[in-house]
Parts: C-alpha cells; structure tokens; sequence
C-alpha cells in the first residue's frame, strides 16, 4: 500500500478497522440464536450486528476509491494532492474531478456495484449506471473515466453497454484492465 494517504484517508480507514474489528468480536462472543421457537432472541442478534455494520457498502465504495487513486496516481501526475477520502461516499457531482500537472481535466466515477441479476444490473443498479454515464458524457473533460471494481460488472458493462464508451476508458480498478470503444 502506498505511503502517500493523506490524513483524512487514514482515519477512514481506521473507522473501517474498527468496525471489522467489533463485528470479529460480536461474532466471536455471541452465540447464534437457532431457535426459531425463540425468534426475538434471533431479530435481537440480527439488529445488534446490523447497527455495528451500518452501511458497510460505504466501506467497500471508500476502499474503491482508494484503488483507483494508486492506479490515477500511477498513470497521472496531478497539481495537487488527491484525497479519496475528501468528498464522502454517496454525495452529488462527479467522484473525482481533478486537474493534470498540464493543466488537462480528468474527470470519473466509480463503482463497486456487484450485479444484481445473473448477466445484468438490477433496475436501480443500472438507473445510477446511466446517470453517472449522463454526467461523464455532459462534462468537457480531457479524459474520462468509469472504474469499476466487479469483474462481472466489468464484463457486462464492455459487452452490454459498450455504446455508452465513446468517449469514456471503462477501468476494471483491481486489475487495471482497461476497455476502450473501437
């Protein structure tokens, strides 16, 4: 992991630690009710852990990010630092807009959406799909980008939806596999 995290990225992931570590320890000290006479006992235990997880999809979108910063900060040089933890998960605009140490904007947005149907995105997975494709089209930018952090998701997105490519590098973030429309 790169040394080059910035305060703000630090304590997030610190947050992210935390929480995995009271969820070992929930685990670890309570048993699992199996009772289904006793099925208070069970909502109890389910409630209990889902107020320690919160919304972990948060977390795995935040640890996303911080992929794609080490692949932008391997393949960019920026005029300032990036912070992938700057702006917080879920909020309006594009996920990163930032300008290149020549002065050329590079704009994108990332998704750690796993699909929810078997060769497809479910009905609300691709309404936030084609709205992020809306903002990356609509915005004059000098290279645009889509990171994904599924490998299906990747799959479906090149085979399926590649029209919507034109003008925008489809990133499989793990890997740096890198479709481009031809």
């Amino acid at each position: 992991m790169p040394s080059d995290r910035t305060q703000r990225e630090l304590t997030e992931f610190q947050k992210i630690i935390s929480k995995i570590e009271k969820i070992k320890n929930f685990l670890i000290k309570e048993k699992i009710p199996k009772d289904i006479v006793k099925i208070k006992d069970f909502y109890d235990y389910l409630r209990f852990l889902k107020n320690i997880i919160k919304n972990f999809n948060m977390d795995i979108s935040f640890s996303a990010c911080l992929l794609v910063k080490d692949y932008l900060m391997k393949n960019f040089s920026f005029s300032r630092e990036i912070d992938a933890a700057h702006k917080p998960q879920g909020a309006k605009g594009l996920d990163i807009d930032e300008k290149l140490y020549n002065g050329k904007r590079l704009i994108a947005e990332i998704k750690a959406t796993y699909p929810y149907k078997k060769k497809d995105f479910g009905a609300q997975q691709k309404e936030s799909i084609f709205k992020d494709f809306k903002k990356l089209n609509k915005t004059k930018a000098d290279y645009k980008f889509f990171f994904v952090s599924e490998e299906k998701s990747f799959s479906i997105l090149k085979d399926k939806y590649k029209e919507e490519f034109k003008e925008i590098r489809l990133v499989l973030v793990p890997k740096g596999e890198i479709f481009i429309y031809k």
